[in-house]
């Protein structure tokens, strides 16, 4: 199983600071256009809607297609569950408000190679780097939110 977790503060010094609205709305954005926001991530199709804070979607990373069920928890975090492709687990965002460093948002992921081969992390990237590509993946979101709101956008989900 490849396992890590890592929190990345939202409101780093200089940046234009977000509200735990607008971190969620990147968050949930994301969750629906990653092939916009995240590099690695090149096609992301939501295939159904299960209800409000539910469905399911197929993303496409280094020629892997990975189908995920991703669930919505307003306002707190978004679980993308495998249900197909080379791996399978579990990837976490969680927005978290610690009193001594202010706003963050961790990520955790759980994931196990299946069929017996090398999982797609160990096969695109070193364990360091897959833990690197998804802090990435945080601070793309981060930046886009920043984007968005900068070009008068709303942050309203």
């Amino acid at each position: 199983m490849n396992y890590a977790t890592e929190s990345l503060l939202v409101n780093p010094a200089g940046a234009a600071p977000l509200t735990r609205a607008d971190v969620w709305a990147g968050l949930a954005h994301k969750a629906e256009h990653a092939d916009e926001i995240v590099p690695v991530i090149t096609r992301c199709v939501v295939l159904c809607r299960i209800d409000e804070h539910q469905f399911d979607r197929q993303i496409e990373i280094a020629g892997e297609l990975i189908i995920e069920r991703v669930t919505l928890e307003p306002m707190r975090r978004v679980v993308f569950t495998r249900l197909s492709g080379p791996e399978l687990g579990v990837i976490e965002n969680v927005i978290d408000d610690d009193d001594e460093s202010g706003l963050t948002v961790r990520f955790s992921f759980g994931l196990v190679p299946m069929g017996g081969t090398a999982s797609l992390a160990e096969r695109v990237f070193s364990a360091a780097e897959a833990t690197a590509g998804y802090a990435r993946a945080i601070e793309a979101t981060l930046a886009a939110t920043r984007r968005m709101l900068a070009s008068g956008g709303s942050t309203t989900r």
